[in-house]
């Protein structure tokens, strides 16, 4: 078992055009084909092909069933088609199929604003642009001969991302879910590998009586299911619907906000000293960051993760941090969550009892499932406050001094920014 293991790899098999490879099956005797876009059960001997041998093709069991059951719902213990003799290879497939598909859900989940099937197929929808129409500029592999080369790339891809790289262009052209067309498979396969490495960092193996179990935050669990609870918000008819995970992360929205009053030219450098930190901060959190803009981040974490140790830097050079913190169970985490708790509530109170039932019971069953916490950090303030306060970020003490005949008092923090230079030199010269 070689190679490295690539979480981005999963969904390969997306860009393939299915129809045709389907209708070439046929053509050569096969009545019943029962792939759609993972390659565990495809006919590899009878077609004279090479199955992938390396730790990537374990990757291709995400969606696979035992029986009528999802793997995600079975004991791993009881995952029969890991037929490996040597204990820690199976001690390490396992532990890296069950995270790549607690890491698929949470990725669809995040980058899925919306639940509603549409009725838009087989093509990525742009909102700004209806008509916009790839189909036949995503397929990767058309036919039986290119998936060869597939499978090679299963067995060979040892960084996810020199397979991002690789299919940049196409995996940008492709619906990471035909029925909810809006996502990318790069942002997908992206947001996967990213998740995956911080759970792969918080999340052990471990062996008892009963066999194997994966435990993080002191909390064990024997399958997907168990750890992530139900994906519903909502009561159904079956309570395995909506009943409480064992397993809770966090999903933060930070916005980096500045406080400080411009009132020379060079104090525009604070945008410039925010781009810095937070190019900084991309690259020492770079798997926790899943989406970062010029003034905020999208950051997922394990439990135990806390913001002002992440934004150190920045309090120190006077800037503000706002963040939306939601922590909730695995099955449940979405990057709308926030929104729907806060709605509910709203129309809890504005509506009363009655008129707000199917909310009522949504708060009900998240009371104990998830948490949504509205977060300000700011640079410690001193026990005593002497004047004169820095008269740019106003926090910090500031200097007296005179400049062009003009009485100012400026922190050590403010001056640095305004001695990195003279913005938009650039487009004077």
């Amino acid at each position: 078992m070689e190679g490295k293991f690539v979480p981005e790899l999963h969904d390969i098999g997306k860009m393939i055009d299915r129809d045709k490879i389907v209708a070439e099956l046929k053509s050569r005797g096969f009545k019943k084909i029962s792939f759609v876009h993972t390659f565990e059960k495809f006919p590899f001997d009878e077609l004279g092909l090479k199955k992938p041998v390396s730790m990537n093709w374990w990757g291709q069991y995400h969606h696979f069933r035992i029986g009528k059951k999802l793997i995600y719902e079975i004991d791993v213990n009881k995952w029969s088609f890991i037929n490996v003799k040597d204990v820690d290879i199976k001690r390490s497939i396992i532990k890296k199929l069950f995270l790549l598909i607690l890491s698929d859900h949470l990725s669809a989940s995040i980058s899925r604003a919306l639940k509603r099937r549409t009725s838009i197929r087989e093509k990525l929808t742009k909102l700004w642009n209806r008509n916009f129409n790839p189909t036949d500029k995503w397929i990767a592999f058309r036919n039986l001969n290119e998936l060869s080369e597939l499978f090679k790339e299963i067995d060979e891809c040892n960084s996810g991302k020199e397979f991002l790289e690789k299919y940049f262009e196409k995996l940008h052209l492709t619906p990471e879910a035909k029925h909810i067309p809006l996502t990318t498979l790069y942002t997908h396969c992206m947001l996967t590998g990213k998740i995956f490495r911080v759970l792969e960092k918080v999340v052990e193996i471990g062996e008892d009586e009963d066999g194997f179990y994966l435990e993080y935050n002191g909390k064990r669990v024997k399958s997907v299911r168990e750890a992530e609870g139900g994906n519903r918000t909502e009561k159904t008819d079956d309570p395995n619907d909506y009943r409480k995970g064992k397993w809770q992360f966090k999903l933060i929205k930070a916005k980096i906000r500045i406080p400080h009053y411009f009132t020379r030219l060079q104090h525009i450098n604070v945008i410039k000293k925010r781009r810095e930190l937070l190019e900084d901060l991309c690259m020492k959190y770079s798997d926790n960051i899943l989406i970062s803009t010029y003034d905020s981040v999208l950051i997922f974490a394990p439990i135990n993760f806390e913001l002002e140790d992440v934004f150190k830097n920045f309090l120190e050079w006077g800037f503000l941090i706002e963040s939306i913190e939601i922590i909730a169970d695995a099955g449940i985490l979405s990057s709308n969550l926030d929104r729907k708790i806060l709605e509910a509530r709203r129309i809890v109170c504005s509506k009363g009892k009655k008129a707000a039932e199917k909310e009522r019971n949504m708060l009900e069953i998240l009371k104990e499932r998830a948490k949504v916490k509205h977060v300000f950090l700011q640079k410690k303030m001193p026990d005593e406050i002497k004047p004169q306060i820095c008269d740019i970020c106003q926090i910090s003490r500031g200097k007296e001094r005179w400049k062009e005949n003009v009485r100012e008092w400026i922190c050590e923090s403010c001056l640095k920014i305004e001695n990195m230079g003279i913005p938009f030199r650039e487009y004077s010269e």
